[in-house]
């Protein structure tokens, strides 16, 4: 339980420390001094109302009285609300953050932009906390942010249904439990590897994802991210985008995607746009062909897929790419030819050669 657990403790005995540590400001800030009031760095100096710190909602039932705190404002000392947890467009509250904090956790894994945790809430339902890290936005930034999310709503892309914004930053999604495409990749023996029409369906609900936040915004938005385990399959194992928007150019311009699916100009420039999310979802093409990892172990060495597929190419052994498969099912030789040719348009080393995603979208539905 010590490894699974160990980030949820820290994050809970965090709010705990700074429940004390409100304790300690609030009782200074009730000292006969005014002149040490207005020195304290951690009291409001602007004319508005504002918080010495933001209780979680977790401590209200643990200490109501620490809810509702006294700020000072022009020496006067006022009632403050704590924010609580933000439903997204569309999704009914039906838990509260304390519920969060009193269930127990599970680590999912680490990404670019936080630590992932399954939380099971007392009622046996599951939900995924994305805790959020480096938060460089303001509170209105991120909250336009989150706007924008609430506008997407496709059956091929998993949104927030909450979020909190306070000290901590929290996104929260429904529970996907068919799981990831990483895991049903390289987390399965081969005997369990999925078939070729599972793969088919995979990368057209991806695509179709992508496709979509691609148009979404006045053609603005970018995922930033497309990566095996940021898709997640649907009951009917079609591929859903995941981790969406956490990488918008609006808000966030420069993302660096993870290595392997990293297109060659994010690499040189660090800035991700609609064409780099084009060039990963090529390479996740090549990884539902190959079953390789973007950066595969060649005997002692890690090779970039792609080079790896550009050099089988080079020496006219294209079945080599799809071996596997081709041999598992020999009839969808074809097919997996037509794939190999669509994720390699996508690949290409110049951004403006790679075709548009609701133009990949095409290629692959007509697979």
């Amino acid at each position: 339980m010590s490894r699974n657990y160990d980030n949820w403790e820290r994050l809970v005995d965090a709010v705990l420390r700074r429940e004390k540590d409100w304790q300690i400001a609030h009782d200074h800030s009730r000292s006969p001094s005014s002149s040490s009031l207005s020195s304290d760095s951690s009291l409001p100096t602007d004319h508005g109302p504002v918080n010495i710190w933001r209780a979680e909602p977790y401590l209200y039932e643990q200490n109501p009285t620490a809810f509702s705190k006294d700020v000072i404002t022009k020496g006067v000392f006022k009632k403050t609300t704590v924010p609580e947890l933000v439903f997204l467009r569309g999704c009914s509250p039906s838990f509260v953050l304390g519920d969060i904090f009193r269930s127990s956790a599970q680590v999912l894994g680490k990404g670019t932009f936080g630590t992932s945790y399954s939380v099971t809430l007392d009622n046996g339902n599951k939900v995924v906390v994305k805790k959020l890290k480096d938060v460089i936005l303001s509170k209105r930034e991120f909250e336009q942010q989150l706007e924008i999310f609430g506008s997407i709503r496709h059956e091929n892309v998993v949104v927030p249904i909450a979020y909190y914004f306070s000290r901590d930053a929290f996104m929260i999604y429904d529970y996907q439990s068919q799981g990831s495409l990483s895991a049903l990749l390289h987390g399965n023996t081969v005997e369990n590897q999925p078939d070729w029409e599972t793969r088919l369906r995979i990368a057209k609900g991806t695509a179709r994802g992508i496709a979509h936040i691609h148009t979404r915004h006045r053609g603005r938005l970018v995922h930033g991210n497309i990566k095996a385990s940021n898709i997640f399959l649907n009951s009917q194992k079609y591929g859903c985008v995941s981790d969406f928007g956490l990488g918008s150019a609006e808000v966030v311009p420069v993302v660096m995607c993870t290595t392997g699916y990293r297109a060659p100009e994010v690499t040189i420039a660090g800035k991700v746009s609609q064409a780099s999310d084009v060039y990963s979802f090529g390479v996740l093409l090549l990884e539902l062909l190959t079953g390789k990892s973007p950066m595969n172990a060649i005997g002692v060495k890690k090779v970039d897929l792609v080079k790896w597929v550009l050099f089988l190419l080079g020496k006219d052994r294209r079945l080599e790419v799809f071996k596997g498969l081709a041999l598992r099912f020999p009839n969808e030789v074809e097919e997996m030819g037509k794939m190999l040719r669509v994720a390699m348009s996508c690949v290409a080393d110049s951004p403006h050669h790679r075709p548009k995603m609701p133009d990949v979208l095409k290629m692959v539905e007509d697979l």
